[in-house]
């Protein structure tokens, strides 16, 4: 990068990088520190209840498989019922009671409210239990494959992963155009701000630049949060931008 094109009037789509673009540093900025610390704990809390969702459906998914294998049929009675409302739905729980080998076990259990209206307590009620595990039972009928559990562990950790993996990826390219990119001049072919409805404005700008020791250019559109700019003029086309170069699939707008 020439000292001419570093003093011109130069649009910098993340100001925090002038430094870096100038030479008074050798690193991108690292102000987004304590936001990347947050971000990190944000994601955090959700692979947390990922992996709480995973356990969930593998235990509901074992006992499903063992009752389906090993389950002996047995009468119960109805001890109790209850619900549980919620503004979206209400959700129906049953408890039962029942023996084995003389010990008296109980266990409560989700239902549909068909089953919930036809629990009367005291009355009795055909069961699957295990006999190598009298806590593991329920009613007869209501043992099926947890697939709507599993649907949802499958799409909740497979976005969450994912962010994971593209926030890792763009810190990892960030890094790398650090240590081995290059700086070149380009300009604006046009931008454009447009406000979220939190009132946050975004800038998109439309770049092109040439590409070193060859005749091609490309061009590409980049977007930052700048309210900062909420009263300024955005930079006409020609405006001088710079561009972080390693090759023609690895490059940033500073």
């Amino acid at each position: 990068m020439d000292q001419e094109t570093a003093d011109a009037e130069i649009f910098l789509i993340k100001p925090p990088h002038r430094d870096f673009v100038l030479g008074k540093s050798k690193k991108l900025n690292r102000s987004g520190a304590f936001g990347i610390g947050c971000i990190s704990l944000f994601i955090s809390i959700f692979v947390l209840l990922g992996v709480v969702f995973l356990a969930f459906t593998v235990r509901e998914t074992i006992e499903w498989y063992t009752i389906s294998q090993r389950g002996v049929v047995s009468n119960a009675q109805y001890i109790h019922r209850r619900i549980s409302k919620s503004d979206d739905s209400d959700t129906h729980y049953v408890s039962f009671q029942y023996t084995h080998n003389e010990s008296e076990y109980s266990r409560e259990q989700q239902v549909d409210q068909a089953i919930y209206n036809r629990a009367e307590i005291g009355a009795t009620v055909q069961i699957e239990y295990v006999p190598t595990n009298p806590q593991m039972a329920i009613i007869v009928g209501t043992n099926s494959f947890p697939l709507v559990p599993m649907l949802f562990v499958l799409v909740w950790n497979g976005t969450v992963y994912l962010v994971i993996f593209l926030v890792l990826r763009h810190y990892r390219r960030r890094v790398f155009l650090e240590r081995n990119g290059k700086m070149i001049a380009g300009e604006i072919l046009e931008a454009t701000i447009t406000a979220d409805i939190d009132g946050d404005l975004t800038v998109s700008v439309e770049y092109v630049f040439s590409v070193p020791d060859s005749d091609k250019r490309l061009s590409k559109t980049e977007r930052a949060t700048r309210n900062d700019l909420r009263k300024q003029k955005l930079p006409p086309p020609g405006t001088p931008v710079v561009i972080l170069y390693y090759n023609e699939r690895k490059f940033m707008l500073l």
